[in-house]
């Protein structure tokens, strides 16, 4: 910073979004007065629902950064280039674009723009996408107007003993519909959780409808395989209200556990572990999944009755080329904690 400096005292430094290089941005190059930039790829593709919680997040946590979003031009075409930099840069850094690659002589593969539109096309479009900014910047509005979702939310039933009862279950919340995790369009198949707590353990049921079980991928993997995702499983994320870190949890139709633990800022780390039951059944075109997880492990302590978790619960099928969710996030569960969902523990 201080070579950079000497030579252009105004320059901003930054770096792309990248977890583990946050801290030491932070540190070695941006100050209070001359933030850092920071780069992110979680909107390449239209989706700026979850840009408000990171924005407020690494302000949170103190980080002196500015996050600049990045849009994709292949999907992100000029007739949405305008409205979509006027929603999300006036209360960031701006936004950048990776431009060499789709305007070169012969643009080609995943970085090219667009087929349907020209070069001239996409300048006009950054024209008239740099005017609708600086007009909401006179404005002074300074808020990120994205995309407004619904958040779900569940009140859950607490049992008298550690294990539900089958009256239990009959009285569970209800976690429906269960949605395509980027578009919020309804699932291809249906999914049905039920939950329930005992003080100390959230209990979830959740069954899986599959009417094409010879598509299924081969089930595989133990404790904390990071592949348990890419096949047919079911992810659980949680966090406490008033914090960045999160718990995840994935298990395979199979019942291997893997589990990791974030501070939010820093990648999650496989090495946390938590006291998880998974028990799984098959059934006649279904399988169903029983998870039994201590909410406290997350090193939040105790939750009392009348507490809230922000929490989504999701399932991949790869065999029928769906994830679906809970909680719709504009396809990043990680990217846009603001939009999980929410259990009151009663």
């Amino acid at each position: 910073r201080e070579r950079v400096r000497a030579v252009n005292p105004r320059f901003l430094l930054g770096n792309l979004l990248d977890p583990e290089s946050l801290a030491g941005l932070a540190r070695g190059f941006g100050t209070p007065t001359m933030p850092a930039l920071v780069f992110s790829e979680l909107e390449y593709n239209r989706g700026i629902a979850g840009t408000p919680g990171r924005v407020e997040q690494l302000r949170r946590e103190g980080y002196p950064v500015w996050y600049v979003p990045g849009l994709w031009i292949r999907p992100v075409t000029p007739p949405m280039l305008p409205e979509l930099v006027a929603a999300v840069a006036p209360a960031t850094g701006g936004y950048w674009i990776w431009s060499t690659a789709a305007f070169s002589a012969n643009p080609r593969g995943e970085y090219a723009h667009a087929p349907e539109f020209s070069h001239e096309d996409y300048w006009q479009a950054f024209r008239r996408a740099n005017d609708a900014l600086d007009a909401a910047l006179a404005s002074g509005d300074g808020g990120v107007a994205s995309e407004r979702r619904e958040v779900p939310s569940a009140r859950v039933p607490r049992i008298a003993g550690d294990e539900p009862t089958a009256q239990d279950w009959e009285r569970a919340a209800i976690l429906e519909p269960f949605v395509a995790y980027s578009s919020g369009e309804p699932a291809k198949t249906l999914t049905r959780a039920r939950a329930l707590w005992d003080g100390e353990r959230l209990h979830l049921r959740v069954t899986c409808t599959e009417p094409e079980p010879h598509k299924m991928p081969p089930l595989h993997g133990e404790r904390d395989d990071a592949s348990l995702w890419q096949q047919d499983s079911l992810e659980v994320f949680w966090r406490r209200p008033d914090t960045g870190a999160y718990a995840h949890v994935v298990v395979n139709a199979a019942g291997a556990v893997s589990d990791s633990f974030s501070d939010g800022i820093r990648p999650e780390d496989p090495g946390w572990n938590a006291d998880i039951s998974a028990v799984p059944a098959r059934g006649e075109g279904q399988w169903e999944m029983r998870l039994s997880i201590p909410l406290a492990a997350d090193g939040g302590g105790d939750l009392p009755p009348g507490s809230q978790v922000c929490f989504e619960l999701a399932r991949n099928r790869p065999g029928g080329g769906e994830t679906t969710c809970w909680a719709p996030t504009g396809g990043m569960f990680r990217g846009a904690p603001n939009l999980w969902g929410t259990l009151e523990l009663e």
